[in-house]
Formats: C-alpha cells, structure tokens, sequence
C-alpha cells in the first residue's frame, strides 16, 4: 500500500488545488492506515518506518489526522503517529498543533502536550498549573508529573506553594508517592525540610498512605517508605538530615538498625561524625537483634564498618577482615571494596590476602585498593585502568617490597 501511494503522488498530473489536496489527505490517510496494521511492529516495522518518515515529510498537511490518531482513545497508530509529528519542524507543525490546542479538551490536551510545549511552553505550563486543582486524581497525576518533569522553567513557579504543600501531604495519598523526586523541584532547602519531617514515625510515608504493592512482593517493613525518603535526602547530601537519620535507625532501639540498608550508608556519605557512636553500636550487636530487613545481620554490619571508616573510625576494621574469609562472594567483594576506598599502608596486608580470592570482584577492588594506597600501576599490557588481571603482577610486587 505504502509504495503505491507514494507512486500516486509523484507520477500523478498537475490538478486543481482542491483535488490535490484532497489527494494529499488520501495519502495521509493511508500511510496512518499502514501505521494500523497489527503487524506495524513486527513483520511489517520497515513499512512502519517508512509511513513515518514519510508522513513527516508531508509536513503541514499531515498534522490534522495525525493529532486524530494521537487524541483517538484507542488508535493503534497513536504512538507511530507521535513519532512522526515530534520529527516535523515548528515551521510546519506549530500552527497546527495550536489550532488544536485551542479546541480541545483537557484529556485530549494531555496527549497534545509533549508538542505544543515545544513551541509555546508558557501556555502549556498555565494549563498544567490549573489542572493541580481538579476534581479528577488522573488528571492532577499528569499535571504533577508534567510540572515535576520542568520544575526550572520560571513559568511554572507559581506550583512552588502547591508543590511543598501537597509533599507534607496535602494531596490524595496515592499521587503523594509521585512527588518523591530525587533531584530539588523548587526549593531544595524548604524541601529538605519537609523530608526530614516524613521520617518520623506517624508521617505519611511512614504509614504508607496510599502505598501501592510493587510487582514480586513487598519488603520486611512495608508498607513504610521512609527508606524512599532516606536515599533521596542522602542523593541531595541534606546534612542537617543527620539527627532525623539516626533517629529512625535507632527507633525500633539502639544498635537494632532499622532500616539500616538505606539510613547507614547514607551517613557514613554526609560525614558528621555523631553517628559514629549508633553505628559502633550496630557494628558491635548480635546478629540477631538487628532488624535485618532487605539485607542479613553481616552486611549490616558491613555497612556500619564501612561508614564508620569514611568517618574516620577504623573500628570495623576487623570485622572487615574477616569478611574477607566469608563463603559468599558478595560479602567478600563488599569487604574488598570498603578497604580498597578507605584504607591506608596499614592495610595492603589485608588487600593482600584478597589477592588469593576466586571472585574476580575481589581481585579488582584488591588492585584498585593497592593502586590507590601505593601510587604503582601494575597493568599488563598497558591497560587503561586496574582490574582483576592485575593481580599475579601485584603478588609479585608485594614480595619484592615487603
């Protein structure tokens, strides 16, 4: 179908303008068609390609029946077509899009939002902006995530109040989840404060208001997410956090590591060193009275050597050690990788014991570690970085300089 059409238009006579156009939309019409076929993805995906180059091509003609399929509640062309009008330049796509714009509605304004921000972004975000008050949680779902997506844009300053309000929780619980980004929307010092305060124990996060089941299962602790909130405020490096964090690690008791997987390496990262004393305390606890979660009593113990160690505490430098003797690799390689980042001269001895391992994991951080501690490369072949291959060279180094 598509090469006929195409075969139409170049061989056909000169025509009136109307019938021209009229056969204009007949092609267009018919290369969405090919956009239709159940196999647009599969055995037929080299035609799909090529209805869309070419229904870009077309330009400005193209544009009103494109939007049909892209606005259309179930036109299996839609997503095909989108990509055909996000390829066409603003010279021919703009005024189109806005015409449509202009009449339609707020669900089919939604699908014309990717293209019309492209050109005229203000009225866009104005849209975006009043739809954070409707009535229907969709419909505030995507003006969230449009507004979250160009929180930098100065058009959509006016979602700065809206925004801190509806993360301390005043927006439907289940759209609240969506509001937990990594990267500051608007004001990171006013947002960091609201974060710390979704760590204490009868926030809404800690409740899990609205929390929907993610696919395999749920964690030890759901539904709280306040381990969502820990990363992101450790991803943003908010110090001031610290207190809040060691709060929650020892609310459940000191040294009982709740939710320790998340709040313990965040820690040893922000470097205030009043953590040292709960993560001594974690590190010295019987396995059994940590309340493990997603990781075992080992690793987080592990965890807390590590951290500490970026404190500036060698305290779990012994445990460390012995981990590197452990029977799974993962424990040993974490082991190798802590000393290999944070050890001195006075551990290549136990770098040097890791050179014995199996796991190439374990070999690696062993390189890196003696790299980084002595200032030698031992690379064969002139390799760009340390790896596990460097390993027989460094046993070799380490008995001619004892």
């Amino acid at each position: 179908m598509l090469s006929s059409v195409c075969l139409v238009l170049a061989m056909a006579a000169p025509a009136p303008i109307a019938d021209e156009d009229d056969d204009i939309q007949k092609a267009v019409a018919a290369l969405i068609e090919v956009l239709r076929h159940p196999e647009a993805r599969g055995e037929r995906l080299e035609q799909s390609r090529r209805a869309i180059a070419a229904l870009t091509a077309m330009g400005k003609p193209a544009v009103p029946k494109l939007l049909d399929a892209i606005t259309a509640k179930a036109d299996d062309a839609a997503g095909y077509s989108a990509l055909a009008l996000k390829a066409m330049p603003a010279a021919q796509a703009a005024e189109a899009i806005k015409d449509r714009w202009d009449k339609a509605g707020v669900a089919d304004r939604w699908k014309i939002v990717p293209f019309h921000k492209n050109f005229e972004f203000n009225p866009v975000a104005e849209f975006a902006i009043g739809c954070l008050d409707s009535k229907d949680a969709g419909t505030r779902a995507q003006a969230w995530g449009f507004v979250l997506a160009n929180s930098r844009a100065h058009a959509l300053d006016p979602a700065k109040h809206r925004y801190l309000k509806a993360l301390a929780g005043d927006e439907t619980p289940q759209l609240r989840w969506g509001l937990l980004v990594r990267e500051p929307a608007f004001d990171a010092d006013k947002e960091a404060d609201i974060l710390i305060g979704l760590l204490k124990p009868d926030s809404w996060v800690a409740k899990g208001e609205g929390r929907m089941p993610p696919p395999g299962g749920t964690a030890p602790e759901w539904p709280d997410g306040r381990d969502t909130v820990v990363e992101i405020l450790g991803h943003r490096k908010v110090k001031k956090a610290v207190p809040a964090l060691l709060a929650l690690l020892a609310e459940k008791g000191e040294g009982k590591a709740f939710f320790g997987h998340t709040v313990i390496p965040v820690l040893g990262d922000l470097g205030d060193k009043a953590a040292i004393p709960e993560l001594k305390r974690v590190l010295s606890a019987k396995a059994e009275d940590l309340r493990a979660g997603l990781s075992p009593p080992e690793r987080l113990k592990a965890y807390a050597a590590r951290a500490l160690w970026q404190l500036g505490d060698t305290s779990g430098r012994e445990f460390l050690k012995g981990e590197l003797k452990h029977k799974r690799w993962v424990e040993r390689r974490y082991a190798a990788e802590t000393i290999a980042r944070y050890g001195t001269k006075d551990d290549i001895p136990l770098l040097a014991l890791a050179l014995d391992d199996d796991d190439w994991g374990v070999l690696q951080a062993a390189s890196e570690g003696l790299e980084r501690i002595t200032g030698v490369k031992n690379r064969p072949n002139n390799n760009t970085r340390a790896s596990e291959v460097d390993a027989p060279l460094w046993k070799e180094w380490l008995k001619k300089n004892k």
